[in-house]
C-alpha cells in the first residue's frame, strides 16, 4: 500500500501521516528546536563538532533542509509500518 492508500484510511497512523505531511518548519517552531540542538552540540567533542557539517543546525536555514528530511524519514517510517509499503 502507497502513500496515498495509506492517507485515505481513516486510523490513528495516517492521522499521524497527514499531521506531519501538513506541517511545515516554522520560525516560532524550531526556534526552541535549534537552542535545545544548540545545548546538545556544546556537549559534543570540539573536534567532531568542526568535522561534521551536519551538527552546524544553529539557523533557521540550516534546520530546515534537516527538518524536511526527517519528515520524509518519518513518512517512510510509518507507510511501512505493519508491512505495509
Amino acid at each position: 500500500m502507497g502513500l496515498e492508500e495509506r492517507l485515505a484510511q481513516n486510523d490513528p497512523t495516517s492521522d499521524l501521516l497527514r499531521m506531519i505531511q501538513k506541517t511545515e518548519p516554522a520560525p516560532e517552531m524550531l526556534a526552541p528546536v535549534i537552542e535545545e540542538l544548540a545545548m546538545l552540540r556544546s556537549k559534543l567533542p570540539r573536534e567532531l563538532v568542526e568535522e561534521m557539517d551536519a551538527f552546524n543546525l544553529q539557523s533557521l536555514e540550516r534546520a530546515g533542509p534537516v527538518l524536511q528530511d526527517v519528515k520524509e524519514i518519518l513518512i517512510s517510517r510509518l507507510t511501512s509500518i505493519g508491512g505495509v509499503q
